[in-house]
């Protein structure tokens, strides 16, 4: 669960992160401290992706499937696009609009992006409950940014959305 490794990470916040197999497998780049745990596979095509080695600079980069990003030691992929250099635009592939029905569908979603300050957003939007019904994915590419997100992209969403804050779990 989300808020037991938040715990026992002494996290502020954490957010579900890509998709994952049912074994629990994760279908997108995932490399933390050097170590690469997985590339993207979920989409069979390239999917942007988030990378860092400090928190001063993270960047975006549509990374394909099967490669790891060199020169990061920390990346994670996520789907689809949601923001490119502040535009809202929600593309499953480069200038390409996402397409399957659940993007089109209002549903719970968790998006992660960066500010033009380098702040960075986790943002996660309430669905299917009395709390929310949900944005479809060209809503939250929205939404971000009018939060000011310059560059965001989709994490896994529906059932999967959770955020947790300490203090709250």
């Amino acid at each position: 669960r989300v808020s037991t490794k938040a715990s026992a990470m002494g996290a502020a916040v954490a957010v579900n992160g890509g998709f994952f197999t049912g074994g629990c497998g994760t279908l997108d780049l995932l490399k933390a401290d050097g170590t690469l745990y997985s590339t993207n596979t979920m989409t069979g095509f390239e999917q942007r992706s988030m990378g860092w080695n400090s928190w001063d600079d993270v960047s975006f980069a549509w990374i394909d499937t099967g490669v790891d990003w060199a020169g990061k030691s920390n990346a994670m992929g996520g789907f689809p696009s949601l923001v490119i250099d502040g535009v809202g635009a929600a593309e499953a592939e480069p200038d390409t609009s996402v397409y399957s029905a659940g993007d089109w569908a209002d549903n719970p979603r968790t998006a992660v992006g960066v500010g033009e300050d380098g702040q960075l957003m986790m943002v996660t939007v309430d669905g299917r409950t009395l709390a929310g019904d949900g944005m479809t994915t060209p809503e939250l590419a929205t939404l971000m940014a009018e939060l000011g997100a310059v560059q965001a992209l989709g994490l896994d969403g529906g059932g999967s959305t959770t955020m947790v804050v300490r203090g709250c779990w």
